[in-house]
């Protein structure tokens, strides 16, 4: 039973990605796919800690009307399924105005349907097969690993007994005293932390009806977030047709050692990465659809991207000005998904927040460069009205459940202006970070960065920019915590660099032809 607890989140998040992606080749697939489990997760998350901020009492009551919504849920897609393919009308290529000639040209400009713009479907290289086989092998032998860890450890690591596991009993048995979990008394287990793992695992006892095998929950909730990242990295290359690249991406990042024995641990960190990876990830295979439609002659060409180290040339008349990358975030239909992703990184973790801020700084300064403040403006507010609801939810969760953080609460003003001027605390801090980024992944970082410089895709871009800016976030708060340095230092940088480890893959190989790919 408590399998079909995740039922109705892939449901809904199917449902809703179906709104804004209808690319239905099987790189568009798969990206539907990989995101939707996440995105379920998170809103139903959501859901059932706003039941129990309101009286919501019995959780398998909540289950109940859950699984109702969940059967709804499930015949609006079939209908929406079946209503879609018998409206479809038949391909039609609209490569140039000109052609009047009614031959039907190659596979190399836009395809409508149904008034949607679609791109061929796109299959994996020949020579992409010994990767793919590569690919299967990295994640059945990850899987094979999570199971024996979990078997092993069933609870996870020290982090999600007294913190993620421990809320989310609370949520599932603390019945009109839930709240007590949250105490101050307890600062040293993080009380304020958002609620999205643990209100998941919450949520997946109430289906389970019995509390008497609590760990499936957690793990299934880990494992989620864990095997879908390779897939959103290899989907999103997928559509640009760098199969090769998106193999070599989601090996890299289910490969990494700390990444795993961070999602079997069954703590926030590996699903924080994934939400960051699907607020970028999201932006990265839509094209500027809104812009170009009306002029088929500028359609860019979808076989550009299938040859590893080409580049996709630019609209003729494109206005941009040098970073041809940042168009993708001139496209409403891009960002308003990615609101919602952010804000759901925010319901993860703390560090999620400081992503949301960077991500939505970052939009703003590509917007406003490249299409002036007035686009920058509109695209910024579809993305905040996304994510408006999520952050309603931490919010409160913040104003009314959660106490003081603990490093905000032990500063006062006179120990952090000293702090911040000790100049041996800059300088432990950056010697402890490119310590752990040099052994992060046990040789895979340098790997990585090789592998992507052959490929000639390395270059600045947003992606990367989030990540920078993000790291350097977390530099200042470690600067400023109260606690004693190189034990926070060692405690938590590797998970840190766990959450933006997916991030940097995508960045890595984030070029023109990836950035243009077009997925609805």
């Amino acid at each position: 039973m408590v399998c079909l607890g995740l039922l109705a989140p892939f449901l809904l998040g199917n449902l809703l990605l179906r709104f804004f992606l209808v690319r239905n080749d099987a790189a568009g697939k798969m990206l539907r796919l990989s995101l939707s489990g996440g995105l379920g997760l998170g809103l139903t998350s959501c859901a059932f800690f706003l039941w129990r901020y309101f009286g919501g009492v019995d959780p398998y009551a909540y289950a109940r009307g859950e699984s109702v919504t969940a059967f709804l849920l499930l015949l609006i897609g079939f209908y929406l399924a079946r209503k879609n393919n018998d409206n479809d009308e038949p391909l039609s290529f609209n490569v140039n105005p000109r052609n009047t000639s009614g031959e039907i040209p190659p596979l190399s400009g836009e395809v409508r349907r149904g008034g949607l713009s679609l791109s061929p479907p796109l299959a994996p290289p020949e020579r992409a097969r010994t990767l793919a086989v590569a690919f299967g092998a990295v994640m059945l032998l990850a899987l094979a690993g999570f199971v024996t860890h979990y078997l092993s450890r069933p609870h996870g690591h020290w982090d999600a007994w007294m913190n993620w596991n421990l809320r989310a009993r609370f949520l599932f048995l603390g019945g009109a005293d839930w709240r007590d979990g949250f105490s101050s008394a307890v600062a040293s287990s993080q009380p304020d932390y958002p609620l999205l793992v643990q209100a998941s695992v919450a949520r997946l006892w109430a289906f389970g009806q019995t509390e008497a095998t609590p760990t499936l929950a957690g793990a299934l909730v880990a494992a989620v977030f864990t095997f879908s990242t390779p897939f959103v990295l290899l989907s999103v290359f997928a559509c640009a047709g760098r199969w090769g690249r998106g193999l070599v991406a989601g090996i890299l990042a289910i490969g990494a050692r700390l990444y795993l024995d961070e999602g079997v641990g069954q703590c926030a960190d590996v699903p924080l990465s994934f939400f960051m990876l699907a607020t970028l990830a999201w932006c990265v295979p839509h094209s500027l659809r809104s812009r170009f439609e009306d002029k088929p002659s500028n359609v860019i060409p979808a076989e550009a991207g299938i040859q590893e180290g080409e580049s996709t040339p630019a609209p003729p008349d494109s206005r941009l000005r040098g970073n041809d990358e940042s168009e993708i975030f001139r496209a409403g239909h891009a960002v308003f998904p990615a609101g919602i992703f952010c804000a759901l990184a925010a319901w993860t973790k703390n560090e999620g927040m400081v992503f949301a801020l960077c991500t939505a700084s970052v939009l703003f300064a590509f917007m406003w460069k490249t299409a002036g403040v007035k686009q920058a403006a509109k695209s910024c507010g579809l993305f905040a009205i996304a994510a408006l609801p999520v952050a309603l939810v931490v919010v409160l969760f913040k104003l009314r459940i959660a106490p003081v953080n603990e490093i905000v609460a032990r500063q006062g003003g006179e120990q952090l202006l000293q702090q911040f001027l000790t100049p041996s605390r800059y300088w432990l801090t950056f010697s402890a970070i490119i310590k752990h980024i040099a052994i992060f992944g046990r040789g895979l970082l340098p790997l990585a960065v090789g592998y992507f410089f052959l490929c000639r895709s390395v270059r600045f871009n947003p992606a990367l920019i989030v990540v920078i800016l993000t790291l350097c976030c977390y530099f200042m708060v470690y600067i400023a915590t109260p606690l004693e340095l190189s034990w926070h230092l060692n405690t938590s940088l590797d998970r840190l660099l766990v959450q933006l480890w997916p991030v940097f893959l995508l960045g890595l190989g984030w070029d023109k032809s990836v950035a243009k790919a077009d997925c609805c």
